[in-house]
């Protein structure tokens, strides 16, 4: 199924979703809630002062589906520290929908009509003259919030035309405690290691840091988590960056209408995602949106 759209009809706004999402099967209605989702001007609900941020690289484990080559995708992922809450983010994702919006905005004002079918294999529109757009395999698109105090975990996930919350109660996970050491970021980092979710991880915390967190899903050492990695290195987490900031950074979650989902409905959306990388091609004022298969194989995180 494919949609052609006449460029008066159809609105900056409107050819963001329709980018993002590629919903074809019923007539969008483009709400204010909708155009405030996309343009991250949604009202904020304040759960916490930050007290410091830490910058992890994030890194994985990947296998190209063609040539059976084992790689490895890193992203940069940001944990903000308060007193009782923490939010583990994409550090990129804000950077990558800033510029899609301003990339939609210029083709907006040249655009004849656009085609719009996910479906579509955009393989061969490589070889046609105009601008082919490919969007990174890597990429997190879920913030991940820690209310240690309620041991609560909530993920927020979804895309422009709906959003997705998963509450959790996840105890913090029992971690055995050795005497090596490590330094990470000048700081004297001593080992732990635990089992979660089917996999082994090896941490390092460093108890100058007196909060009990750690990137993703982990906590519960006495200390911050500054190193972390699963099953040999299959995903691994090392801290970049430490910084104390102002009480005036806070940690916010949107206030926005949530569709309750599980954490088995979020990892089966985001293996769906996973599949295909959305393609778009842009020649002579006619945009065409489709998709390309992911070469990559992700790992499960997550194996229970």
């Amino acid at each position: 199924m494919s949609k052609i759209l006449n460029s008066n009809r159809i609105s900056v706004v409107t050819l963001c979703i329709f980018i993002g999402t590629f919903s074809l099967n019923a007539q969008l209605i483009i709400t204010q809630q909708i155009q405030d989702r996309i343009e991250g001007k949604l009202p904020k609900e304040k759960l916490d002062n930050a007290m410091y941020r830490c910058i992890y690289y994030f890194t994985q484990q990947v296998k190209n589906k063609e040539t059976e080559e084992i790689t490895f995708l890193t992203d940069t992922m940001v944990l903000e520290i308060g007193k009782n809450f923490s939010v583990y983010y994409d550090w990129n994702k804000s950077f990558r929908d800033s510029l899609q919006r301003a990339t939609t905005k210029e083709i907006s004002q040249s655009m004849k009509h656009i085609e719009v079918n996910r479906r579509k294999n955009m393989a061969e529109y490589k070889d046609i003259p105009g601008s082919y757009t490919i969007t990174s395999p890597k990429g997190e698109s879920a913030r991940i919030y820690k209310n240690r105090r309620e041991q609560e975990i909530i993920i927020i996930d979804g895309n422009e035309q709906e959003m997705f919350k998963c509450i959790e109660i996840v105890p913090a996970q029992q971690w055995l405690l050795t005497a090596d050491t490590l330094t990470v970021l000048g700081y004297v980092c001593q080992k732990a290691t635990t089992t979660f979710r089917g996999r082994t991880y090896e941490a390092w915390f460093t108890s100058e840091i007196p909060v009990k967190e750690g990137p993703w899903k982990l906590y519960g050492p006495p200390g911050l988590i500054l190193k972390a990695s699963a099953d040999g290195g299959i995903f691994v987490f090392e801290a970049i960056g430490l910084e104390n900031v102002s009480k005036k950074t806070s940690i916010t979650m949107d206030k926005d209408t949530y569709t309750k989902a599980s954490r088995e409905q979020l990892a089966k959306m985001t293996a769906e995602k996973r599949k295909k990388r959305d393609v778009q091609h842009v020649s002579g004022g006619n945009v065409t949106v489709g998709s390309t298969p992911n070469p990559f194989e992700f790992e499960l995180i997550e194996l229970k």
